[in-house]
């Protein structure tokens, strides 16, 4: 049996309950079924006893892109937070899959940027992953689907991609 931790979700569709999915887990179990009464839920904290606490979510929100991006003035300065960023990742996986980007964008201050883009439905979960981490990444940092918006269209130039993979 899988063993199922917060940021998670659980699928109820066709008599069936499948849980402690991940987000790209979900999406494909979603788009094969072909049952209309479909439930999606977001694990929001796993009991001692295994009891699970869930947070209904729409379909809708787990195909919509958030992201966190942290801002710096000097290009090394960027670097070494993606390194510190990438480090942490590898040390304490996060808790879906997110994509990670060292960018430029020369029309915004700072210009030197670390994108984290990840599904709206996970925000929580990746905010309280950032949050225990020992390090303050960026001179500024923002986030939001508007922001993710923004940016995207303002990046030159993205020097560096990699993937952070959750633990399954």
């Amino acid at each position: 049996m899988r063993k199922v931790k917060s940021g998670q979700f659980v699928i109820h569709c066709g008599g069936e309950r499948h849980e402690g999915l991940a987000v790209d887990e979900a999406l494909a179990l979603i788009e094969n079924a072909e049952s209309e009464s479909l439930e999606l839920y977001r694990i929001h904290r796993v009991a001692e006893d295994g009891r699970l606490e869930l947070v209904g979510i729409s379909v809708e929100a787990l195909k919509k892109r958030d992201c966190m991006v942290f801002m710096r003035q000097q290009r090394d300065a960027a670097e070494a937070d993606y390194q510190a960023l990438s480090g942490y990742a590898d040390d304490t996986p996060p808790p879906c899959k997110i994509e990670m980007q060292l960018a430029h964008a020369p029309t915004l201050q700072p210009q030197h940027l670390v994108l984290l883009i990840f599904p709206t439905a996970c925000q929580t979960a990746v905010g309280s992953w950032l949050a225990a981490a020992d390090f303050q990444p960026g001179d500024t940092a923002d986030g939001s689907p508007a922001v993710l918006e923004a940016i995207e269209s303002a990046i030159k130039q993205i020097m560096l991609t990699k993937y952070l993979q959750p633990l399954n």
